[in-house]
């Protein structure tokens, strides 16, 4: 992680051993005494944390949780600036967190229309970052459970295999269906 200045460092290793033994209220009080001191750093300092935090949670390298008033206070601000800069990743980084942007009303009216949903914000990166793997690969899986969410709706009596695919620059969802040990398979091209 980038390095912190003395006080909010030591606010964050208080926050993490709250976290770890302290009760709810503790924990969210060490919560906001950290974040009041983060906020108080050079914005270009909070920011570059606050994405370095993103990326580590993004690659499941994020031993805690990440509590709403992170998110809302210090993550989706510097999201959003980076966004807004054209960092490369931040969109899909924001999609990876889209569970605390449906939790709270105020975080959804920081963000546009256009990227008010988890797929929205991977293709809007997907159209910045054309090369952007792992943005592409979340939108396919994503398309690949609504896939089978809508075939699990209509009544399918055969076994159905879903997978999803990023190559030469197209999504594909390749759906298979398995009948009596004949395997058919279908793209769709989304």
């Amino acid at each position: 992680m980038i390095e912190l200045p003395d006080k909010p460092n030591q606010r964050w290793v208080e926050y993490l051993e709250a976290e770890g033994r302290g009760t709810r209220n503790q924990k969210l009080g060490a919560l906001d005494r950290f974040i009041a001191s983060m906020l108080t750093l050079p914005q270009e300092t909070w920011m570059r944390w606050a994405i370095e935090l993103c990326e580590k949670h993004e690659l499941k390298q994020l031993a805690i949780t990440i509590r709403q008033p992170l998110f809302e206070r210090v993550l989706l601000p510097a999201l959003k600036m980076a966004w807004q800069s054209g960092v490369p990743g931040s969109l899909r980084l924001l999609a990876g967190l889209f569970d605390h942007v449906c939790n709270s009303k105020s975080c959804r009216l920081e963000l546009p229309v256009e990227l008010q949903s988890r797929d929205l914000l991977l293709r809007e990166e997907l159209r910045r970052n054309p090369n952007d793997q792992k943005a592409g690969l979340m939108l396919a899986s994503s398309m690949a459970r609504y896939v089978a969410q809508t075939l699990h709706e209509l009544v399918v009596p055969e076994k159905l295999l879903l997978s999803a695919a990023v190559g030469l620059g197209h999504m594909i969802c390749v759906v298979k269906i398995a009948r009596k040990d004949v395997i058919q398979g279908q793209n769709l091209a989304i």
